[in-house]
């Protein structure tokens, strides 16, 4: 995950671990001066021990800090709203435009369309649109739809969730496992795939004749 896509809370423990790592380096090397300074070794005040002591106590705490973090970080992904079809009607759209209407009805454009790429026409075939941590390209350059959805952020399982819920099992089309959706028996027809890539969600899907 990266740092941008993290939430307020987790930044400001991973300050907490950067400032304790400071803290960690001056009190060694203030530990490290005393030693040196004192001409018996018995000079050492008890209070510089307790120091070291401390020193010591908060590098067997670190792992366990960092490892909190990183849970804590885990389980706090983002959670994408629940189609409404109340007010959408999905059953009435095609596969990609379930996924179309429901990224454009639920999110704001934060980057406008770029044009990546175009035809022998000089028409558009290939575009990036941006909805803050989920971002939409468009590929028509080879005489077929294919469209990419990546999700920073959001689990695989609440991709899952929202997609399920978007698409179900019907006369033409069904789930072949929890990740792929396309076709009865091999058809042709419009392909959906899940994948989970680094830190980001992957959803291909596009439409063949």
């Amino acid at each position: 995950m990266s740092y941008a896509s993290l939430s307020l809370l987790d930044k400001k423990l991973l300050a907490q671990i950067d400032f304790l790592n400071l803290y960690i380096k001056r009190k060694v090397k203030q530990a490290h001066l005393v030693k040196q300074r004192a001409r018996p070794a018995y000079t050492l005040t008890v209070g510089n021990n307790r120091e070291i002591m401390n020193i010591k106590i908060v590098l067997l705490l670190l792992p366990i800090f960092s490892c909190a973090v990183n849970t804590f970080s885990q389980n706090t992904k983002l959670v994408l709203p629940t189609p409404n079809s109340l007010s959408i009607n999905y059953s009435d759209l095609n596969l990609v435009d379930k996924i179309d209407t429901y990224i454009t009805s639920n999110f704001n454009i934060t980057q406008p369309k770029q044009i990546l790429q175009k035809d022998m026409d000089s028409l558009e075939c290939h575009s990036r649109t941006e909805f803050g941590n989920i971002t939409l390209e468009t590929r028509t350059c080879d005489f077929s739809l294919d469209k990419t959805l990546e999700f920073k952020g959001y689990s695989i399982i609440e991709i899952n969730r929202i997609f399920k819920i978007l698409f179900s099992d019907g006369e033409s089309h069904e789930w072949y496992d929890d990740h792929t959706y396309g076709p009865v028996e091999g058809q042709a027809g419009c392909f959906l795939e899940i994948m989970e890539s680094n830190d980001k969600i992957l959803v291909y899907y596009g439409c063949s004749s």
